[in-house]
């Protein structure tokens, strides 16, 4: 049951024109709205809005946006300023620790071995019941559902016009 809508989430920085989430990220975001999930660790191609959002809908929640590009993790700290749960993280590796929800944004166009690193470390700082939750910006992939399939055998698939989401 989401309570924050993305325009919420874009009245991010004061004195900022409001940026969208990515279409991914928006069709990622509104499925993790609906699992639990209190340690939470997101990776985003954009600024990372959800994470943000998602923070906010659970102020008790520990909220990571991981980034492996330092220019994108600067930015992302820019459009989202701070908020006690949330740390953007700029780091080689996933996150040390497990989490109950991960989020992987990607693009249908990027790099795809590092695409299945960043699944496999999502998928290995899951507990039993934890939640991986995939999105890319492609309405008909294929290829990122294959890979998901790898890991678990039934990948339920969440269309939507302009991007595909697994959970």
């Amino acid at each position: 049951q989401p309570s924050a809508s993305l325009d919420s989430a874009d009245s991010i920085a004061e004195g900022t024109t409001p940026l969208s989430p990515r279409i991914e990220e928006q069709a990622l975001l509104s499925i993790m709205q609906r699992l639990p999930g209190q340690r939470v660790t997101i990776i985003s191609q954009g600024r990372g809005q959800s994470a943000q959002i998602l923070a906010r809908e659970r102020p008790q929640a520990t909220v990571q946006l991981w980034y492996i590009d330092g220019f994108a993790a600067h930015l992302s700290r820019q459009a989202l300023g701070t908020l006690s749960n949330l740390s953007i993280l700029c780091q080689a590796d996933w996150p040390e620790g497990e989490c109950d929800l991960a989020g992987v944004c990607l693009k249908k166009n990027g790099e795809t071995e590092l695409a299945r690193d960043c699944i496999q470390s999502a998928y290995h700082a899951l507990p039993i019941g934890g939640s991986l939750v995939a999105a890319v910006d492609h309405a008909k992939d294929r290829w990122l559902h294959d890979l998901l399939k790898g890991y678990e055998k039934s990948v339920k698939v969440r269309p939507f016009e302009d991007a595909m989401v697994y959970v």
